[in-house]
């Protein structure tokens, strides 16, 4: 059974993973907020959040070096009594996955140096991973981050989702120039081959990163990738729909077969 999406994105990245039948959560948003840290930022991801009534929020590049239950619950809504974060390094990085209190705690979670964890137990399926990225810039810190996610993988069995700003690609057709690193780039394809990962792929839209100026360099480094079982765990539910929404209406969309 075909999983499918519609998706809308623009630049500023906001992914909405909507499912229907009777999977719990029904929507995730996965959205790189480059920077949670002033009050303007958090209105607008507070009004987001409630427009399109998400149950799990992973927002990457939040540049906090601490997240408290009060910034969350003010932030995202009173509903959201669940939550990880990895601190930001001074003002960069930083990763929230919050999830609403209906989803009820956490089975488990681990949080890694640029990864947060958490697995989900939904009421009438088996337990599943979800685990929000934001890759670091350095290739040292790209290896060890590749490292990481096969770290993460020998604890968190079953159903995975992958899904975040890698800062990487591994594919040429992902970036608008050649100036890209091929050793790092088969590195990243290793990694994904090594953990049985499928990408949704994006239809419509070639690239969800933008360098600016006249002509700029364009990259796509915002993914969702599936360990490739979980696409038999989500049709024996039913056919799940995904949407991707931007800052302004761009329609695309992913498909999974």
């Amino acid at each position: 059974m075909p999983w499918s999406a519609d998706v809308y994105l623009l630049s500023s990245i906001l992914v909405v993973l909507s499912f229907t039948g009777y999977m719990d959560p029904s929507k995730i948003l996965v959205w790189n907020v480059r920077g949670l840290n002033s009050s303007a930022r958090q209105d607008s991801v507070r009004m987001l959040v409630q427009s399109i009534r998400a149950d799990i929020v992973c927002l990457q590049e939040t540049k906090m070096e601490g997240i408290s239950q009060w910034f969350v619950l003010s932030t995202l809504g009173p509903g959201f009594c669940h939550f990880v974060f990895v601190p930001s390094v001074g003002a960069s990085g930083g990763i929230l996955v919050a999830w609403k209190q209906a989803l009820g705690t956490a089975g488990n979670f681990r949080v890694d140096n640029h990864c947060a964890s958490v697995q989900f137990l939904p009421t009438d399926s088996e337990p599943w991973w979800l685990t929000c990225v934001y890759g670091p810039q350095g290739n040292e810190e790209k290896i060890n981050f590749l490292q990481e996610l096969r770290l993460i993988r020998t604890h968190c069995h079953g159903p995975w989702m992958v899904a975040g700003d890698f800062n990487l690609i591994y594919r040429e057709e992902d970036k608008n120039n050649a100036n890209f690193s091929r050793a790092m780039m088969g590195r990243f394809r290793r990694a994904l081959d090594d953990l049985a990962l499928k990408e949704l792929p994006l239809i419509g839209r070639k690239f969800t990163w933008s360098g600016g100026g006249n002509s700029p360099t364009l990259s796509r480094l915002d993914q969702v990738f599936l360990y490739h079982g979980m696409g038999n765990f989500i049709s024996k539910l039913s056919v799940a729909k995904y949407n991707l929404h931007g800052l302004r209406s761009l329609p695309s969309n992913y498909r999974v077969e």
